[in-house]
């Protein structure tokens, strides 16, 4: 059986009473959480901050050479519209920046997921979990363990 739920085509998913569902706002922290989107590079940057903070442009630029071929101008282009996001600040050492992260791994992950549940899902928890059962993306384990969640 196919549903289709605001132009989203599912696959044998049943209907869902979305007036019982879990608010998004609710789910994902409240209104009150600030909104810091970050761009595939920049979660490449913010990676190696949560890993090791206070790190200055120079370490960035040598942790970042194997993953990427950034040299040190794209590195504070980068960090300069983080820290005007809230994303990131810097300590003064000596004539170095050190830099860190403003937000928290959890926080960033968290306001990521909720931009993709609202672009791809309209918003639906709900919907999205019935597309992942429907098309068998989750093993057997997955399954118990999200059964689990929410019978709590």
């Amino acid at each position: 059986m196919e549903w289709i739920y605001n132009k989203i085509k599912v696959d044998s998913c049943v209907p869902i009473n979305y007036n019982k569902g879990i608010q998004l706002s609710t789910f994902f922290g409240g209104e009150n959480m600030r909104k810091i989107t970050l761009s595939d590079a920049e979660w490449k940057l913010m990676d190696k901050l949560w890993e090791e903070s206070y790190l200055t442009i120079t370490e960035m630029t040598e942790r970042m050479k194997e993953e990427t071929a950034w040299d040190k101008h794209t590195i504070i282009t980068m960090l300069g519209r983080m820290e005007k996001k809230g994303a990131v600040s810097y300590r003064q050492k000596g004539r170095a920046k050190e830099f860190y992260p403003l937000i928290s791994r959890e926080k960033a992950s968290t306001e990521e997921t909720k931009k993709f549940l609202e672009r791809v899902y309209h918003g639906s928890l709900s919907l999205m979990l019935c597309q992942i059962m429907g098309k068998q993306l989750l093993t057997e384990e997955e399954k118990e363990m999200l059964k689990k969640m929410l019978e709590e």
